[in-house]
């Protein structure tokens, strides 16, 4: 396993699993030294070990080439060698290492192989939770609790996926993260699966997870989130969750981020966040409608006493009602009522 290949080491996959689990900084057992080296090393190794130009791939030296008239195998060009770095993802990390040590708490909503379940069983009521049931959840869910780097590999996957190596093996990440979106406690876990999800959901190609009907079961594994509200959660715990939760959402919707357009605004253009409204699809009206109604209403009416809440509810209405255009005249008396409650109690803002 040590020997050279063109005068670069070729690592064992052990050892290199053990750097991955060092690339985050915000892990226990690593620090931002410890984490900055762990990602020098990867891009170096994996850098040194990039397969060489295909020679037919490489363009024609002549100007002028004439086209063959029949398409037979002699003719057809051979697909482009995969990166090491893309094998070692989908092989090694996400069928070897990730899918043994997810698969006993898989969502009865997916299927093994990364699909939708068309007829997904109910868990059991006397094994949901952990520390309830009969099952040890320790071997159950091993990477929450022995083999907690496992989090921590999957999240570098995603991060050094592109468009294409999702396009061709999107069953291999969807068990994974819809596992770690269901996954309830800690917080931290929770904020952690939504930011792996944005990644996702932003490098994934366009219309890929809604012809595959993944869209939908996202939806449905995000949405609670935003009812994690007090009392039965925490004030601060539940401004950190819905601040996660909303913006992964509103991407689900289509909404770009309105940070792109404040300078053109700033400089004598159009109006912040107002855009066209013509690309979003009856999915995404709908997803618009649910999170209007059924998540910043809900949570308004149940903790319109939380200040800290009641801003963060009012940021994020606001940036639906631009990012919709014309499609949000009928939200501009629910954000008229939200707004001016936020106002009255605006002063004791200052107090925290």
């Amino acid at each position: 396993m040590n020997a050279k290949t063109e005068g670069s080491l070729i690592l064992p996959t052990r050892t290199l699993l053990s750097i991955i689990a060092f690339t985050n900084q915000d892990d226990p057992w690593t620090s931002p030294s410890s984490a900055e080296l762990a990602q020098s090393v990867l891009i170096k190794y994996f850098k040194n070990h990039s397969p060489p130009p295909n020679p037919q791939h490489s363009p024609s030296p002549f100007p002028f080439t004439p086209q063959r008239t029949q398409d037979t195998k002699e003719n057809r060009k051979p697909p482009s060698p995969k990166s090491e770095k893309a094998r070692f993802i989908t092989e090694e990390i996400l069928t070897n290492f990730l899918r043994p040590i997810f698969a006993k708490s898989r969502p009865a909503n997916i299927t093994s192989s990364g699909r939708p379940a068309a007829f997904p069983e109910a868990p059991s009521r006397y094994t949901q939770g952990d520390g309830f049931g009969t099952n040890d959840i320790t071997a159950q869910k091993p990477w929450k609790y022995a083999e907690r780097y496992a989090v921590t590999l999957f999240e570098w996957s995603v991060s050094q996926s592109d468009a294409a190596l999702l396009q061709e093996h999107w069953p291999l990440y969807t068990p994974v993260l819809l596992t770690l979106l269901d996954e309830p406690q800690p917080t931290s876990l929770k904020l952690r699966a939504l930011s792996i999800f944005r990644r996702f959901w932003r490098v994934c190609p366009d219309g890929l997870l809604s012809r595959t009907g993944l869209a939908e079961v996202f939806e449905q594994a995000v949405f609670p989130t935003v009812l994690n509200l007090p009392s039965l959660t925490p004030e601060a715990e539940s401004c950190d969750l819905l601040a996660a939760a909303y913006p992964a959402l509103l991407d689900m919707a289509g909404l770009e981020n309105p940070d792109n357009r404040t300078d053109a605004a700033e400089g004598g253009g159009a109006d912040v966040g107002f855009s066209e409204s013509t690309g979003f699809s009856e999915a995404q009206r709908k997803l618009l409608d649910k999170i209007v109604r059924e998540g910043i209403m809900v949570g308004y009416h149940h903790a319109k006493q939380h200040v800290r809440l009641v801003n963060l509810l009012c940021q994020t209405l606001c940036r639906l009602v631009s990012g919709m255009g014309i499609l949000s005249v009928k939200y501009l008396k629910v954000s008229y009522v939200i707004t001016l409650a936020f106002k009255n109690k605006s002063v004791i803002i200052s107090c925290f």
